[in-house]
């Protein structure tokens, strides 16, 4: 984990435990399930991914994602949450809604 993530090794047991709190508040899952994310992605462990988890929550529940499926979608591609919704995100879901045609209630669908 530290080779794909040097970064980890400046980190304290405070700045750990905070995140991972944040995480789990955000995301509304168990240690047990950002643990195991951690694990494929590591550089979930930094400050602007729980604001960034945050926002993405959000984005998924507003374009339909159930909230049951949000931790299965954080399992299988956690750096989803380290994404920059309102830079990233919205502007390619806006773009499969006006010119890819795709419908905004599938748009959800997609993603799951």
């Amino acid at each position: 984990m530290v080779a794909a993530s040097p970064k980890l090794l400046q980190l304290t047991e405070d700045d750990i435990h905070r995140w991972t709190s944040q995480l789990m508040r955000a995301l509304q899952v168990p240690a047990s399930v950002i643990g195991r994310a951690l694990e494929t992605c590591p550089q979930l462990l930094s400050e602007n991914t729980c604001a960034n988890a945050e926002q993405m929550v959000y984005f998924l529940v507003e374009i339909g994602v159930r909230r049951e499926d949000i931790q299965a979608i954080f399992l299988i591609r956690p750096q989803l949450m380290y994404l920059k919704v309102e830079r990233n995100v919205r502007p390619t879901a806006a773009f499969l809604v006006q010119e890819a045609g795709v419908s905004p209630q599938k748009l959800g669908k997609l993603i799951r």
